[in-house]
């Protein structure tokens, strides 16, 4: 009987522990897809374009944070994007890839998202220009009917 109780007991202060006092933990959210669209605008506005990519479309990200809130994250409410703080011109650039919560108000608290594998990429950006060109077309033996 004391060891049943002993047991019991065990359980109940392992209970109180981690989900109470240190409900700390980490998981791996894998196939979260990179979204290469966010901040385009730091590279657009210097008049460049994405023209070459990986083929990797998803990574893998370690999150962080409370054990009970974290439980329930999916690959849908992580967004990984890369950071184009170091693009300046055209060519091939590594860019560091980041994540964080999509929607903050269903995950409170102090949660940290890390791309885990690969944690870079490879990229190159090249200028892109427009021009409007004036096309005359010159039919000869054609009838309109």
């Amino acid at each position: 009987f004391s060891l049943l109780l002993a047991l019991l007991c065990g359980f109940i202060a392992w209970t109180v522990v981690t989900v109470y006092i240190d409900p700390q933990g980490s998981i791996t959210v894998q196939n979260v897809p990179i979204n290469y669209a966010y901040s385009a605008s730091t590279y657009t506005a210097q008049g460049l374009d994405i023209v070459e990519k990986p083929d990797i479309e998803t990574v893998d990200v370690k999150v962080t944070g409370n054990s009970t809130i974290i439980g329930n994250i999916q690959n849908s409410d992580i967004m990984v994007y890369p950071s184009y703080a170091g693009v300046s011109g055209a060519g091939k650039v590594t860019l560091r890839l980041q994540a964080r919560l999509v929607n903050t108000t269903d995950f409170t608290g102090d949660i940290e998202c890390v791309v885990e594998d690969p944690k870079t990429i490879d990229v190159v950006f090249d200028e892109v220009s427009e021009k409007t060109l004036a096309v005359l077309v010159y039919a000869s033996g054609v009838s309109v009917a």
